[in-house]
């Protein structure tokens, strides 16, 4: 437990070990943590929205050099309790059992300041970060590009930005359950009032969330690009098989892209100079209605969104498909052959490998045999949602 005072290497070492233990109990020591460590091994992580501190101590512990975390919750008893997913008796948010102190305290490496980045970024500028990481924080912005401003003031030279933003757009943009159209239950009457983009609607209670924002895709990228070269931009898309042509007809000012993308993963590079992009005539937060209402995208072709092109490794080394779109990667097997060149990527890690052979087992799916050795970390650790390309 949390001592004050002078303290012993072996005390200090204990309660370390303590608080790695109630970190992970909690869930911070996630899969997408260890999913992203190739990313940030050896970096001066700036986690911007990250909420209570935590998360500092999975970073560290997974290979971060150093940690600057900046979120309004820092300090507070708000912190999130991941075990609340799968245990209704506990709740989402309550005071953890390490204060903002004691995690300083026993990882020097690691800063966590209460407040907006805009706020504070004199207190991390020292900090010489070199990763900036938005975890599902866009969507909650109401000025994300001073936000981006700021990260690209605060990031060193060749520094990097990473992004996962939940898009509004989507079919799931309302941020309730259903999460996917596999998981909607029809006879849910509270789902049924979300499902099919009625989120959309102006008179829908989601629609002016002030907890989120409705910053459109393309705006959004400018806003990214203005700061960063874009080295990733990576579209999960959700419920293609409910864009019924009423749907498509309803919302013709939107384009596909927009509402089938239910994620987007961005990783961009900073800029030695922002680019000459004006923002004056964009709107981030809650765009009125009129809002780009004049553009037209009914005529737009729903093939790309047929393939999704998702793969993963096996701890054997096999390249499967796990695609939520009709298995898209199954059919990208279909069109290889043995001495075919494949790549996969995932954020800025790219793999090329020679197709020794096209597995295919009688009741299974067809997988991928490699002829180059397999990555260790990648049959281990980092084995899913992978990109395949051909």
């Amino acid at each position: 437990m949390p001592t004050s005072g002078m303290s012993t290497t072996n005390d200090v070492a204990a309660e370390r070990r303590a608080l790695i233990d109630a970190a992970r109990e909690w869930g911070y020591f996630s899969a997408g943590v260890a999913a992203k460590a190739p990313m940030f091994h050896g970096r001066r992580i700036l986690d911007v929205g990250m909420g209570a501190g935590p998360h500092a101590v999975a970073y560290v512990e997974s290979g971060a050099a150093s940690y600057v975390g900046v979120d309004p919750h820092v300090g507070s008893d708000k912190v999130r309790d991941f075990r609340s997913w799968s245990d209704p008796s506990i709740p989402d948010y309550h005071s953890f059992p390490f204060s903002v102190k004691d995690i300083e305290r026993l990882y020097p490496n690691v800063r966590l300041h209460s407040g907006l980045l805009e706020d504070v970024a004199h207190k991390a500028k020292e900090h010489r970060p070199n990763l900036a990481m938005l975890n599902a924080v866009t969507e909650h912005l109401r000025r994300p590009d001073l936000v981006f401003k700021a990260i690209w003031e605060l990031l060193d030279r060749d520094g990097v930005v990473w992004a996962d933003h939940h898009n509004y757009y989507s079919w799931t943009g309302h941020h309730q359950l259903p999460r996917n159209v596999a998981s909607w239950r029809r006879d849910n009457p509270a789902e049924n009032a979300v499902v099919d983009w009625k989120h959309l609607e102006p008179a829908h209670p989601s629609y002016n969330d002030p907890n989120f924002n409705r910053v459109r895709l393309e705006d959004l990228r400018l806003i990214v690009a203005k700061y960063f070269e874009i080295e990733g931009w990576r579209c999960s898309y959700e419920a293609v098989s409910r864009m019924t042509p009423e749907i498509r007809t309803k919302w013709r000012k939107y384009s596909l892209a927009e509402l089938l993308t239910q994620t987007v993963v961005i990783v961009g590079r900073r800029r030695d100079v922002p680019l000459d992009i004006d923002f004056k005539d964009r709107q981030f937060h809650h765009p009125d209605e009129s809002y780009q209402s004049d553009r037209d995208y009914l005529n737009e072709d729903m093939t790309p969104f047929d393939l999704d092109n998702r793969v993963f490794f096996s701890n054997t080394g096999e390249v499967g498909s796990h695609s939520t779109n009709n298995f898209a990667g199954l059919r990208v097997f279909d069109r290889l052959k043995a001495g075919d060149t494949i790549v996969v990527t995932k954020l800025r890690e790219r793999y090329t490998f020679t197709v020794a052979e096209v597995v295919r087992r009688e009741g299974a799916s067809a997988s991928l045999r490699l002829a180059e050795p397999v990555p260790e970390p990648l049959r281990t650790v980092n084995y899913s949602d992978w990109t395949i390309e051909v």
